[in-house]
């Protein structure tokens, strides 16, 4: 097996595909749309493999490897479709589309939880033969659709119109605006938490602590993205009327405050209040979710804001939403299921705080240097 190449030396050199182009009268070069490409493809790709592991020791090696792949090219290919959207879009309209791309990533996750509750019926024996590897394989359709969308895509006008360039943006990031950085990765830290929180760690409480079907928890999910689906574009446009700071405070003050009411909802054993608790975590969730990436990106100039906003976003995914089933396990074994509550609600209050330590953004000039 050869020696794998770590990303980091290239993106710390020379930055991320978008803030180091050229710029361009018509159209970039094919070249830095391929680079661009790039992250969406590593992440279809990564996906798919998965439904190709061998089974044996290599297999959870392997499902590491490509898993950490996927989550840093899916990291990277949020902030470009987030910026590329925002960037197209008038000044007064930036939060309402921008938000489709957030409401994106829920609906993939509407589309996985079919299709894992589709195989989840086949018989034990098949399901743990092939019937899991489906799933996954399908998802190589979404490399053809991917190149579909992106092999047309021009360059942003306000990216091609722009003079100013970094040799090593990334450099420039953490040299210029360390702080803006640091209070990014604040301001996602409670989404991450409260979303991976939902996603992984109730899952296991509801299944391994309160008994219930493995069919309960991916139904309350299912519905918690349609909750993110259907209210993300409402909750855009009111960030482009009202502002991108009160959303992200009223919804992380609204998420913190249910966050106790949430498990209590989940401890009553009922099914139906089980949904509803997901229903109302996820479309408080959606009100800061929703403008919070075009909030960060706004935050830089646009000779960096891809590097800047995918850097803040990298980081407050890894500390908020990767260490956040570890650490809700550990609280749950040692002081019960009221800290957890509690350690969600303090993630919460840190966005909160960080989220009003920046400026506001809805009505700024994106094409200022």
């Amino acid at each position: 097996m050869g020696r794998l190449r770590s990303p980091y030396r290239s993106i710390a050199r020379k930055g991320t595909p978008h803030d180091r182009r050229k710029p361009a009268k018509t159209r970039p070069p094919a070249g830095d749309h391929r680079q661009l490409r790039g992250h969406r493809h590593r992440a279809c790709l990564a996906t798919t493999a998965m439904g190709l592991l061998p089974i044996g020791i290599w297999a959870p090696v392997l499902l590491v490897t490509l898993r950490v792949i996927q989550g840093f090219s899916y990291g990277g290919e949020v902030t470009g479709a987030v910026l590329m959207t925002t960037e197209f879009a008038p000044r007064h309209r930036r939060g309402y589309i921008g938000s489709f791309i957030p409401a994106a990533g829920p609906a993939g996750l509407l589309l996985a939880t079919i299709a894992i509750m589709a195989v989840a019926g086949m018989e034990e024996t098949d399901f743990l033969s092939y019937g899991w590897r489906i799933p996954f394989l399908l998802s190589a359709v979404l490399v053809l659709v991917g190149l579909a969308i992106r092999a047309s895509a021009p360059e942003s006008p306000v990216f091609a119109g722009s003079r100013t360039r970094h040799s090593a943006p990334i450099l420039e990031v953490f040299r210029r605006h360390t702080r803006t950085v640091l209070l990014g990765v604040g301001t996602g830290f409670g989404f991450y938490v409260i979303f991976y929180v939902l996603l992984v760690f109730a899952g296991s409480y509801l299944t391994t602590q309160l008994g219930h079907p493995a069919q309960v928890p991916l139904v309350a999910v299912a519905i918690g993205s349609v909750m993110v689906i259907v209210f993300g574009p409402l909750c855009g446009s009111l960030s482009d009327r009202f502002g991108r700071r009160p959303m992200i405070v009223t919804g992380s003050a609204l998420t913190a405050l249910f966050s106790f009411a949430f498990f209590a909802m989940l401890a009553t054993g009922g099914a139906t209040l089980i949904y509803l608790a997901y229903a109302l975590a996820f479309g408080l969730v959606t009100i800061m979710y929703s403008p919070l990436i075009t909030f960060i990106a706004e935050q830089f100039p646009t000779a960096v804001r891809f590097s800047g906003a995918s850097v803040a976003g990298q980081i407050g995914a890894v500390l908020g939403g990767g260490l956040a089933p570890l650490i809700a396990t550990a609280l749950l074994a040692a002081w019960g299921i009221w800290a957890v509550a509690a350690y969600v609600c303090a993630s919460l209050l840190v966005s909160l705080a960080c989220t009003l330590a920046l400026k506001e953004t809805s009505r700024s000039d994106l094409t200022a240097e």
